[in-house]
């Protein structure tokens, strides 16, 4: 299209409003750029008393800046080039302030839209990919309105350009914004009249922002030489690219820099003292490790290290879900005693934590978990110098004590993480977890104090996508991979009565996760032989809680008490104390680990009033306990997440709380609704055949046993013993 000349501005070409519009782009992802990276470094230093030095300040700000200018660049870029097709196609005549106003407001609510779709986006790829689809397609249908209203021949031009300023916020924020949101936005929220009010107003704001910087690009651009301008802007993303390909592979966070330097506790004697590494593997049912027993051979290195160890074969969680079961093992009390559940989220910070103790004998402490529960939004991180929270593999931003690779921070990098982890890999943050854990074991080896190391690894939590070569394995005959991940696992139909599930795929996929896990796990020890410290460190392998494949018509790990939950691996290997090949198959507990842990490091702590276990090494031929205790204390919000999709559930049936009493040959299930529950494990151990109504004696002996044991400490609500009626 020949440039021409209208009311004394040149008309801009091609690559002129390609150029514009790239311009613009970076403008505003720079300030998107300066947004992120300063919410990171707000969030982290008023949420969590963590600070940046500087020089991270200025990295981060510049990385954020860098990353998010290049793709505003490229994303207002491809809607300039559609747009200067159009402006070539239909010959239309617009000069460059009126065209850099629309593409500026254009930027302006793709901005708006991000903020808006901020928090569902920030872990899922496809919720960023259609956001930047939707806001793309408006602005190049919006741009072409534009300018076909005003070739229309209209007049006065201000209140055209003030007119569309608002159409395109109002369009583009709808789009962008509340699209993306439909999924997750709250039923409530159509009905709350503060939410609608509050979006309105916001829409207004962002409306109002937008007319007023295109009236200013029309006073400024009519001013200045385009080229000039256009010159600037190259220069600037150029500079841009080298600022993110620099930062990128150099300096405090760099994709290949170390991790820093655990800060520590006060040094003390600790000669001589073991290091320990606990690990959970989150949701891993006992029933499913070749070791125990199971006929698919899915946990060989597992198995290897049950031989040099010390395996238990009736170890019972005291909790069925992640946060009371961890609040349980950090603790060394039951859910009684420290409160923890869905009711009261907050792990009370008057209760000593092993980490605390170990820490303040010489310990550096360090917990890695894939699993936002435990972690230092529920108190869970109490007592470890340094601490890392991603939620099934992807970074939470603020919830890390120190610096990791810069890219874990930002909204768009966590996309990147979706990417790699859920689709390449196929993981669930296994691998990052075993090259973050293993630079800061190195570094941790080169100081003199002895480390404790707190892994949760994600892999066998639902939802189960391992990779293929570990799952094909184990699938049905003439079911292919893709068709076992192409199936619906709707869970909430199945509890609702309406449905079926093919248990069948759902179990493969499940143990091709826990073959996986078992690769990682194993690639993480190998690292241990290799600096030639295994044999000095207190390994010790567990699960929080197992899970649901149909038995007792349930599924996930809520609800129940059963051992397909409670019932968890078990396994210690300490050469010289662990006795090797040593299976144990008396009861034994989780809470008894955190007494079991003070004992071999040979700690005399004042607090040990506080621990309701018993340690396992003061004769490891001799660790039965009379009783072992469990419990389920709240319905962790399953049941209202079921209605929330639209399904009918009777919540009478599951919105319960449950205790059990359990025992080598019996056990006991309270619960409040008095559907009580009476099991002899030792001849029935699928809990199939409830004795409740045959052997009343029996269920009485045990109920009073509980009552009594609820009355003998005192519990975090007052009343929990009264309740057993």
């Amino acid at each position: 299209m020949a440039k021409a000349r209208e009311n004394g501005v040149e008309a801009p070409g091609f690559l002129a409003i390609v150029g514009i519009a790239g311009l613009l782009g970076l403008a505003m992802g720079l300030l998107l750029g300066v947004w992120d990276g300063v919410t990171v470094i707000d969030d982290r230093s008023g949420l969590y008393n963590i600070f940046f030095t500087l020089p991270e300040m200025l990295s981060l700000s510049l990385y954020a800046s860098a990353i998010y200018a290049l793709i505003g660049c490229l994303v207002m870029g491809v809607i300039g080039v559609v747009t200067a097709g159009i402006v070539r196609i239909g010959e239309y005549s617009i000069n460059t302030a009126q065209l850099a106003g629309v593409f500026i407001c254009t930027s302006v609510l793709m901005i708006a839209a991000t903020f808006i779709g901020y928090h569902s986006m920030s872990g899922n790829i496809i919720d960023i990919i259609e956001t930047v689809i939707v806001c793309v397609l408006s602005g190049v249908g919006l741009a072409a309105l534009s300018i076909y209203a005003l070739n229309r021949g209209l007049r006065n031009e201000k209140l055209i350009a003030l007119s569309i300023s608002l159409l395109v916020s109002i369009i583009v924020l709808l789009l962008g914004g509340l699209w993306i949101n439909l999924g997750p936005l709250p039923r409530e929220a159509f009905t709350d009249i503060t939410r609608v009010i509050a979006d309105i107003g916001l829409l207004l704001i962002v409306s109002i922002l937008g007319a007023g910087l295109y009236i200013l690009s029309v006073y400024i651009l009519q001013r200045y030489n385009i080229r000039r301008i256009r010159k600037a802007g190259w220069t600037l993303l150029v500079f841009m690219l080298a600022a993110f390909v620099a930062i990128s592979f150099t300096g405090p966070y760099g994709f290949d820099s170390n991790v820093g330097a655990s800060q520590g506790s006060d040094w003390v004697d600790s000669e001589g003292m073991p290091n320990i590494l606990w690990i959970v593997m989150d949701a891993t049912r006992v029933d499913h490790l070749s070791c125990y027993g199971y006929h698919r051979n899915t946990t060989p290195n597992i198995d290897e290290i049950a031989d040099e160890g010390t395996l238990y074969e009736n170890a019972i969680a005291q909790a069925p879900w992640t946060l009371p079961s961890h609040a349980s093992m950090f603790t060394g009390m039951v859910p009684s005693k420290h409160g923890t559940d869905w009711e009261h989220t907050w792990l009370d910070g008057s209760f000593e934590t092993i980490a605390e103790v170990l820490n303040s004998h010489g310990y550096q402490t360090f917990e890695y978990t894939n699993n936002r529960f435990v972690g230092p939004s529920f108190n869970l991180s109490q007592g470890f110098d340094t601490y890392a929270v991603r939620n099934h593999g992807i970074d939470i931003p603020g919830f890390t004590s120190w610096p990791f690779e810069l890219a874990d921070f930002l909204m768009i990098s966590r996309a990147r993480q979706y990417v790699e982890n859920k689709i390449i890999l196929m993981d669930d943050g296994a691998q990052k977890t075993n090259e973050v854990v293993m630079r800061w074991i190195a570094n941790a080896h080169q100081r003199e104090a002895p480390f404790f190391l707190f892994i949760n690894y994600m892999e066998a939590h639902f939802p189960y996508h391992p990779p293929e070569e570990y799952a094909v394995p184990y699938l049905p005959e003439g079911v292919s991979f893709a068709e076992a991940m192409g199936t619906d696992y709707q869970m909430g139909r199945y509890l609702a009565g309406q449905g079926s599930l093919d248990f069948g795929i759902a179990r493969a996929l499940y143990d091709g996760e826990i073959s996986y896990l078992d690769y990682r796990i194993g690639q993480l020890l190998e690292y241990l032989r290799e600096l030639d410290i295994l044999d000095n460190t207190v390994l010790i392998i567990t699960a929080d809680h197992g899970e649901h494949f149909g038995e007792h018509q349930l599924v996930d790990h809520q609800y129940s008490v059963h051992d397909t939950l409670i019932h968890v691996p078990l396994i210690i290997r300490y050469p010289g104390l662990a006795e090797a090949g040593l299976r144990v198959e008396e009861q034994v507990k989780l809470i008894d680990l955190y007494p079991t842990i003070l004992d071999i490091v040979g700690i005399n702590w004042s607090g040990e009033e506080q621990l309701q276990g018993q340690s396992l090494i003061r004769d490891w031929q001799q660790t039965e306990s009379t009783f072992a205790i469990a419990e389920y204390t709240a319905s962790h919000g399953g049941i209202d997440n079921i209605r929330a999709q639209g399904i009918g559930v009777d919540a009478s049936k599951y919105a319960r709380r449950l205790k059990t009493i359990r025992t080598e040959e019996y056990k006991y299930i309270w619960a409040s609704d008095a559907r009580d529950e009476l099991y002899n494990i030792r001849e029935d151990p699928g809990e199939l055949n409830n004795l409740i109504e045959v052997e009343p004696e029996k269920a009485a002996e045990l109920k009073a046993l509980l009552k009594e044991w609820l009355s003998s400490f005192e519990t975090y609500r007052p009343g929990e013993a009264d309740q057993i009626r």
